[in-house]
């Protein structure tokens, strides 16, 4: 079907969809969109097309999908000038805190595409561990801004931190980590984006908010949605504060759905896997209570720390000191050590 956008108008396009741009001129989250160049829109996600002037489209509507027009600008007025702030002041280190579905990783977006109209890569830390875009659950990802995204999926990834489990209250410690150890990998002057979860409610949430900002030490924090006291977060930072609306055409997601996405990428990163016999006696494993946990997701760790690949421990047999492991990674030589994780899946990533 042909959709026709007036100038100054947007579309809210939520899939599963695809579209692409026949006439006119229009962008996708600051990313401009190219003639005749088919863009897709999964399940459980939305696009914001936003028009300069008059377009025509080519629209195709998956079952479920929908769209609506909206006046103006799906990217609030403040987002824009805290993104011009940031740009103008060189800040290098920018990390996005926030609740649940009130558009941190939308604005992420924004601000790497900006920065790309300037010139600028970007790198990006996506350390929202339960609905990681870079890497699978329960991993802290890194990843390159190299080219204009419309979601944080498209992210080109340099590297891989598993943690485990997919609520950062289990594995605070660790994801705090993941996030300081790619701050320090980055040999490059890049400014780096962080995105965090959505855990902030509680006095045991504002607690590692405090630490994460204490040890991570960035030039900006912008919070978006409910605001939070700063007292409770980090006063010693109440002057690097932005806080943001959240906007309203922020997609939001039930638990359902959060679930199927997760899932998602767990098959993604278990596409070519097979079962895998790995012998004990030339790798470590961590912790080895939960050895005989059938089911139950691996991270597989080379000598630098950081990850190779996800895997579902499969058995394992005492005798032999063999583990079974269903993983795209096979006998590779920079195989250090596996860590068992928390999660229990299924080889088509269905959690248990």
């Amino acid at each position: 079907m042909e959709l026709v956008v007036k100038k100054g108008r947007s579309a809210l396009l939520s899939g599963p969809a695809s579209i692409y741009l026949v006439r006119g001129k229009a962008s996708i989250l600051g990313a401009n969109m190219h003639k005749d160049k088919r863009v897709v829109v999964s399940k459980e996600r939305q696009l914001v097309i936003e028009t300069e002037e008059r377009s025509s489209f080519e629209l195709i509507l998956g079952e479920g999908a929908n769209y609506k027009i909206i006046h103006g600008s799906a990217i609030p007025d403040s987002w824009k000038r805290v993104i011009e702030e940031v740009m103008s002041n060189n800040y290098r280190k920018i990390i996005v805190i926030g609740g649940v579905d009130v558009g941190k990783s939308t604005f992420c977006v924004v601000m790497a595409n900006s920065f790309l109209k300037s010139g600028i890569r970007t790198a990006l830390i996506d350390a929202d561990i339960g609905q990681s875009d870079l890497g699978p659950p329960t991993t802290v990802g890194l990843g390159l801004v190299t080219d204009n995204i419309m979601n944080l999926s498209l992210v080109e990834v340099i590297s891989l931190f598993f943690v485990g489990h997919i609520k950062p209250n289990h594995v605070a410690n660790k994801v705090i980590l993941g996030i300081k150890k790619f701050s320090k990998y980055l040999k490059t002057s890049l400014p780096i984006i962080i995105n965090t979860d959505g855990w902030i409610e509680s006095v045991e949430a504002k607690a590692y908010k405090k630490r994460m900002i204490d040890e991570v030490f960035p030039d900006l924090i912008v919070s978006i949605g409910k605001k939070i006291d700063v007292n409770c977060i980090n006063e010693n930072f109440e002057n690097r504060f932005r806080y943001l609306s959240s906007s309203e055409f922020v997609k939001k997601r039930s638990r359902e759905e959060r679930r199927q996405l997760r899932e998602c990428g767990y098959r993604r990163y278990l596409r070519k896997a097979s079962l895998n016999c790995l012998s004990l006696d030339r790798t470590k494993i961590e912790p080895v209570k939960y050895l005989e946990d059938k089911n139950r997701l691996v991270g597989l760790i080379d000598k630098k720390g950081l990850l190779l690949g996800i895997g579902i421990l499969k058995s394992f047999d005492k005798m032999k000191g063999v583990m079974k492991i269903y993983t795209s990674v096979e006998n590779n030589k920079e195989l250090c050590r596996i860590e068992i994780g928390f999660i229990r899946i299924s080889e088509f990533g269905r959690e248990f």
